[in-house]
Order: structure tokens, then sequence, then C-alpha cells
């Protein structure tokens, strides 16, 4: 009976192959470890590993196949012996074509036999399942998968675990090369019109307008794509942010004022023209700025002369600012501070000198 199902599937196999043409094709020897794991219906042990050998004709995306195997079982009540022989015709596609990595879908139909000193059963069988092949070589190349099969006669399903190695033979040299090293494809992974191959940006978002080199349009220049530039017409140089607009630069300017006195009097020196007439131009070039002027003496004096006294040597300044260069009147402030706040010692004359002073301090931020 084995010796029939062998025949009938070699006959079966040669006519599928025969009635295929391909430009590109080639044989395959394909020996393999094969475990079974059974449908408690057979009552047999759940488990089985055996062999299998298979010789495929593979043609472009698909293959057809000759398989023979064998597995050892076990009957689960007495324990024992059961041989189990089977033959297959299986057809295959295959997906990634001249991959190395090649995964695979396969169908097959085919005959079983179960033989014990005790019973002799045969059973029709089609089979159905995935796989992977992955190419080590032009010539050989590793394969596992799994499938499903079904029994016909007692309606049983089980399943099976292949794992083994494959030898190529009869292939032309094109069919190796493609194996191992195929031809790239030439795509434009980012949908932008420009093929990876030329294109120097190959992230691009889609439905952005591009370049020739596949790059985002940019009119202004600025290094941010039109799609996301906020501001399209930043001037030629200018540092902008992420969003395409002027990055806004600030600094400082300040300016600070300090006029000393003669002792006992609130009229500032000739000398100290210029520096109130830097404070006035500061505020006018800053007009929102207002300014406080602080009146200062050193302690020669009662403290409500020298409190008196720091007031009008404050207001001297003010007048002048008003008068002399037309700072409104409301944007100077006069407090006088007396004797309280010396910063150098009374003691001696050049510390008092030090002390006999009005200042002002004013900063603006400036941006740009």
């Amino acid at each position: 009976m084995r010796n029939k199902i062998l025949a009938l599937s070699v006959i079966a196999g040669l006519g599928t192959v025969n009635g295929v043409h391909a430009e590109e094709s080639s044989w395959q020897v394909k020996p393999g470890l094969k475990a079974l794991h059974f449908d408690n219906k057979r009552q047999l042990e759940e488990d089985s590993v055996g062999g299998s050998l298979g010789l495929e004709y593979q043609y472009g995306r698909w293959g057809t196949e000759l398989q023979v195997w064998g597995n050892d079982g076990e009957t689960e009540s007495a324990g024992n012996d059961v041989d189990i022989y089977g033959a297959y015709i299986n057809q295959y596609l295959y997906f990634n074509q001249g991959s190395k990595i090649q995964p695979y879908f396969s169908m097959g139909i085919g005959h079983a036999d179960f033989e014990s000193d005790f019973f002799d059963e045969q059973e029709t069988q089609a089979n159905i399942g995935v796989g992977v092949n992955y190419a080590i070589n032009k010539q050989f190349s590793l394969w596992a998968d799994v499938r499903g099969i079904h029994g016909f006669d007692d309606s049983t399903n089980d399943t099976a675990l292949g794992m083994g190695v494959s030898y190529r033979f009869g292939a032309s040299k094109a069919t190796l090369a493609m194996i191992v090293a195929p031809k790239p494809v030439d795509r434009d992974r980012d949908r932008d019109g420009v093929v990876d191959s030329v294109d120097a940006c190959p992230n691009t978002p889609a439905a952005t307008p591009v370049d020739a080199k596949g790059c985002a349009l940019d009119n202004d220049g600025d290094g941010v794509a039109n799609n996301i530039d906020q501001c399209p017409n930043t001037l030629k140089g200018d540092k902008v942010d992420k969003v395409g607009c002027k990055v806004k630069a600030t600094r400082v300017e300040e300016i600070r004022l300090k006029v000393s006195f003669n002792s006992g009097t609130a009229q500032f020196l000739p000398v100290y023209d210029a520096e109130v007439m830097k404070l006035a131009q500061f505020m006018k070039k800053f007009s929102d700025l207002n300014v406080i002027i602080e009146g200062h003496t050193d302690s020669s004096g009662s403290e409500a002369f020298n409190q008196t006294l720091s007031t009008k040597r404050a207001q001297s300044i003010k007048d002048a600012l008003v008068s002399r260069y037309g700072i409104a009147e409301k944007r100077v402030t006069v407090k006088g501070y007396g004797e309280s706040m010396s910063i150098a010692s009374n003691d001696t004359a050049e510390g008092r000198k030090e002390n006999r002073r009005v200042i002002a301090a004013l900063t603006k931020t400036v941006v740009q």
C-alpha cells in the first residue's frame, strides 16, 4: 500500500511541474524533522517526532513539492508501537521573492498509513500552513513551518511542526544571484515624487511640495519649509525659530548719574552739566521711562537741615531736566535721604565729599 501511495504522488507531482513554464526555476531537496501533535480521537500518545524528505520544483513565486515522511507513534492505552508513513503533494506561494528571508503559504493533499501489530489504517489527508525560508548562501537554506492536517476518513485534526535544510540545484546563475543579492528597487518611500536614490530629504511629510532633490520648498531661504513657515518673508540672514519667524534679540541699555556738591549748597557745579544732559537724552530716547532722583548729604549740620538740603539737591537736578531739556515734570520724582545713607566715612573730608551727592539710574531692555 505504501508503494502505491509513493508512486501516485510522484506521478502527480511531475505532472504538476511539467505543466508550468517559468523563465527562472530551480529544484530543491528538503530533508527535515517533523513533529506531530495528534488529535485525541486517534487514541495515540499526543506527540511524535520523525522525519521528512521533500523534492520541490520552484518557479517564480510558486513551488510544487513531493514530500514523504515517517513518524513513530505509540498507542495511548497499551503503549504499542505504531509506524506512521505518508506522502503529500504540496503547493507553495512565496513572498519577498529574491530576499534572504522569504515567508510562504502552503497547502497540500496526500495519504497517510498507520501500521502496528494490531491494526493497519489508511487515511486521506489535506494540510495547510505557513512558514519561512532563510537563504544561507546560493545553494543552502533553512526552512521552518507549521501546518494543520485534516484527516477526511475519521474527521481528525492534527498539527505538524517541520524544520530542516534545503539544497538548491539546477538554477540559473541569475536566479542564484537574485536569492543572495537581489537587485535593489528604487522606491519613493515618502511619496514626494523623487525616488530614494536621489532624494536628499527622504522623510518629507505627505503632500509637502518639494524641489528636484526631494527637499521641502523654502522660498525665503530661512531653513524652514514653506508648509510650516509662519513668517514666509523673513530677510535672508535673519535668525529664525522653528516656525520660521525672526528670533527677537534683546539688549540692555542703562545710564547712571552721580553729581557731587559743595558743603552746605544745593546747586550742582557746571562740571556736571554734561552728565545731566546725558540723562535727559536717555529719557528722550526711551520716553516710557520715569526717573527717581535721590539726594544725600554728609553728617555736617543737624539731621533736619540735612534732610531738607538733600531734597533741594535732588530738586536742582529735576529743575535742570525740566527747564533746560524739556523733560516732562511728571516723569521725574525727587527723594531726599539726608545723611541716612552714607557711602563713606564722615570723619574725613574725602568721605564727606563722597556723601554729598545726587544719584539716579535707568535701565531699558530693548527688543529687536
